[in-house]
């Protein structure tokens, strides 16, 4: 959906802009304030073996070269939890881009209670969001505070690898309405429906494609739909079944959404905020 040097200009550009104006708005606030340094979770919950393939890893390397050398000293903890057993092979490999100041602060937990427990020993309950065990506003209601018109009250989000064809289902609650959208740089191709729960067609073959020569993802709005009720996107490509691409599927809900608390998430692809 973007490419290397966007990730790595875009990683340079959050260093020297959003974080260097949250540091001038803290001395702001606080004269005695001289030092910054960040305590990092990497919640990698959901992660699978293709996502960590050798563009990824080329990605880490990079930021971390960036950050050692324009940035040192800024990370005074990092804890990676929720890490899948294969992850190990993987870390072995990150390890050696990072010096070894770098190394010795990052512990890898996979357990929650460890790591919920290491989490409280570092930082005050109050400042722990609620859905890592603590008592502060949950990381679901801090994305949309921060991310986002106040008026979205939830979003669904889900990344296909599209070889034939694929279908999800989403569950709306009365008073929800989502618009859903597709992002891509597929150029082959694909068709979208959306259907409701009583096989009702409610958008029949929204095409999305990206054309050839153009750098920026295609995003193509492809329908609402109104709750309550459960309603299923279907998807098929236009290319061969020996390839495939990649589709990302955001839906953003406007209106009061009843008894939906944190987000759901299943393994590897779909958040429900």
């Amino acid at each position: 959906m973007t490419t290397l040097d966007r990730l790595v200009k875009f990683h340079w550009h959050v260093y020297m802009h959003d974080f260097g104006d949250r540091l001038r708005l803290r001395k702001n606030n606080d004269p005695e304030f001289h030092r910054f340094e960040c305590l990092s979770v990497l919640d990698l919950a959901g992660l699978t073996p293709s996502k960590l393939g050798r563009k990824v890893i080329k990605i880490v390397e990079d930021q971390a070269k960036i950050d050692s050398l324009c940035f040192p000293e800024t990370m005074n903890k990092m804890l990676i939890i929720n890490a899948p057993g294969y992850f190990s092979a993987s870390w072995s490999l990150i390890k050696t881009f990072l010096d070894i100041r770098t190394r010795n602060k990052i512990d890898v937990i996979s357990d929650r209670k460890k790591w919920e427990k290491r989490l409280r020993e570092l930082v005050s309950p109050d400042q722990i969001p609620s859905d890592y065990g603590g008592t502060a506003t949950s990381t679901h209601d801090l994305l949309l505070s921060e991310g986002s018109s106040s008026a979205i009250s939830r979003r669904y989000i889900e990344t296909v690898s599209l070889r034939s064809t694929h279908s999800s289902q989403i569950e709306l609650t009365a008073g929800e309405e989502m618009t859903l959208a597709v992002h891509t740089k597929a150029e082959g191709g694909a068709s979208f429906d959306v259907i409701s729960e009583k096989k009702e067609p409610i958008v029949t073959g929204k095409e999305v494609v990206h054309p050839a020569g153009v750098d920026l993802p295609t995003r193509v709005e492809i329908g609402k739909v109104r709750g309550p009720g459960n309603f299923k996107i279907k998807c098929a490509s236009h290319t061969s079944r020996f390839s495939s691409e990649l589709y990302l599927i955001v839906g953003e809900c406007r209106g009061t959404a009843q008894g939906v608390g944190s987000p759901k998430r299943n393994k590897s692809k779909k958040w429900l905020y």
